[in-house]
């Protein structure tokens, strides 16, 4: 009986179903880390923003301006005189 030699065996199927889990786990080790670096970056540039926005309402109308930055509600806001 001749034996077929189209296809691939169990163990060669395995090998690779289990490397190709391996590199698709350690991506989505990396990739979870580059979701974070953005959101820091994000939440950075919003902050900036806001700290120029109220330096800037300052020095246009020579007034007091308070950047308010509360951690306990994960917020920030441009305060002056009586508005904010």
């Amino acid at each position: 009986m001749i034996r077929g030699t189209g296809g691939f065996s169990m163990v060669e199927t395995t090998l690779v179903c289990l490397i190709a889990s391996v590199l698709i786990g350690a991506g989505f080790r990396s990739g979870g880390r580059g979701l974070d670096k953005m959101s820091v970056d994000s939440s950075r540039s919003a902050l900036l923003a806001l700290h120029a926005r109220a330096r800037a309402r300052a020095i246009e109308h020579g007034t007091v301006t308070r950047l308010i930055v509360d951690p306990a509600v994960d917020s920030a806001w441009v305060a002056y005189g009586q508005e904010t």
